[in-house]
């Protein structure tokens, strides 16, 4: 697909080099040379040096019929000036990265209809919605499928788990409407058969129905109770988002600021929430708010190596959950290695929505986990797919070994996979994959 992408930024440059990985042509707009040679020392990209709302530019970009233009650039406003105006020459489909969220809780404003744009990508939203999952959950990673119908969850199993050291035909668990696809044991990771057992310390993906966690809880043992508190460090919107989100859930939450008029903002948007002015060392400041005793702590600033540092304060101080806002992949590994709990990229966030919506419209959703080696997939099957029709028992052998189909919402109702089950046209299945595979199952769904 021939794709310009207006704005090289940090996103930018991340969404160009995953497109192009997967053989795209990519052209790459911005003001900055310096940012436009850094990505071509790095892939094989098209640059043009220009600013995004240029209408001669964009007349001689839309002389070259992209099939799509992304406007990923850091400027809302440039990039919605940018969309109506290659409407204006050329109704080319169009995606719009925007950072805020003002429009989109007024419903008399349809920003989509009014600048033609395809689709609008916020990623402090889609941060947001990932802290708001791990907060609110007991497991290492949670996501819901079709409207909240399937669930999916990572935990790592203790000691004291009643499903060790037996196969896995032999749990029993799809009868109950439940899977697992995906185990990461000693950082390698592998889409599990029957045979396979599981150990302590392991990394286990269950997929399954909306009786996925009472089930869960008789597996692994202990109690899924949502957290009574939360404290956030730092951040911009999305810390603002995701404190919302855990109101709604009547989680008590509190936002520390370092900046006065950042608190005082906060203080505007938040009703309800206490905004704490952070003075001094940011240790003693944990020390002084009990972190200790908060049920989840959330680093959230701008700096990623003031979140690590937050997080590793946190946990050292005796959090019972800790999570970090990490784009930088050097910064991810060393925060693992440490043992804070989880990291969430807002990065790969946006990207992951980006390149969902741009390989095809069959892919519903794509969510990456492991630095991007494994993929889960909510994909709809076309009218014409070569799926249609066959039991998953006859599919299986021609897939590769690390595909796996998990569920399938067949007219609403939502079943976990098995090799009597059928796939049929319009149906929506969730596929764990590897990135590798993502053409062929673009082809085979």
């Amino acid at each position: 697909m021939n794709i310009v992408i207006l704005g090289a930024g940090r996103i930018g440059q991340y969404v160009a080099a995953r497109l192009t990985s997967e053989g795209h042509t990519i052209t790459l707009v911005d003001t900055s040379r310096e940012r436009l040679t850094e990505a071509t020392l790095k892939m094989d990209v098209m640059t043009v040096v220009g600013t995004v709302t240029d209408y001669r530019l964009l007349r001689e970009l839309v002389r070259e019929k992209p099939e799509l233009m992304l406007l990923l650039t850091d400027n809302d406003e440039a990039n919605l000036v940018a969309a109506r105006l290659i409407y204006a020459l050329q109704p080319v489909r169009t995606i719009a990265r925007l950072q805020n969220n003002y429009y989109s809780i007024h419903e008399e404003c349809n920003l989509a209809h009014l600048f033609a744009l395809r689709h609008i990508v916020m990623p402090d939203v889609l941060v947001a919605h990932q802290l708001a999952t791990i907060a609110l959950n007991d497991t290492l990673y949670g996501q819901r499928f079709f409207h909240g119908e399937a669930l999916l969850r990572t935990v790592r199993l203790p000691s004291s788990a009643r499903c060790l050291g037996r196969p896995l035909k032999a749990l029993n668990i799809q009868d109950k409407g439940i899977m697992i696809g995906l185990i990461r044991r000693q950082d390698v990771i592998h889409i599990p058969h029957g045979e396979d057992v599981l150990l302590e310390g392991d990394e286990v993906t269950f997929i399954g129905n909306t009786n996925l966690l009472p089930t869960l809880q008789k597996l692994i043992g202990g109690k899924n109770l949502l957290p009574r508190s939360c404290l956030i460090m730092g951040g911009e919107l999305a810390s603002v988002y995701f404190a919302r989100e855990l109101q709604k859930q009547g989680v008590g939450v509190s936002l520390a600021a370092s900046v006065r008029d950042m608190a005082v903002q906060y203080a505007r948007d938040l009703q309800g929430v206490p905004i704490l002015h952070v003075q001094g060392s940011a240790f003693d400041f944990l020390q002084t708010e009990k972190v200790d005793q908060v049920d989840v702590f959330v680093a959230a600033s701008t700096a990623e190596e003031k979140n690590l540092q937050l997080a590793l304060f946190a946990k050292e101080l005796g959090c019972k959950k800790t999570i970090a806002l990490f784009s930088d992949e050097a910064t991810t590994h060393i925060a693992e290695k440490y043992g804070i709990h989880h990291v969430v990229s807002p990065r790969i966030a946006a990207c992951d929505r980006i390149c969902a919506l741009v390989t095809t419209t069959k892919f519903i959703s794509m969510q990456s986990l492991y630095d991007e080696r494994v993929e889960i997939l909510e994909i709809k099957v076309s009218k014409h797919a070569q799926v249609a029709g066959m039991p998953l028992s006859q599919l299986g052998p021609l897939m590769p070994k690390d595909v796996l189909i998990a569920a399938i919402q067949h007219q609403g109702r939502v079943v976990i996979a098995t090799g009597s089950h059928t796939i049929s046209p319009h149906d929506e299945v969730i596929v764990i994959s590897k990135p590798e595979h993502r053409k062929f199952l673009e082809e085979l769904f």
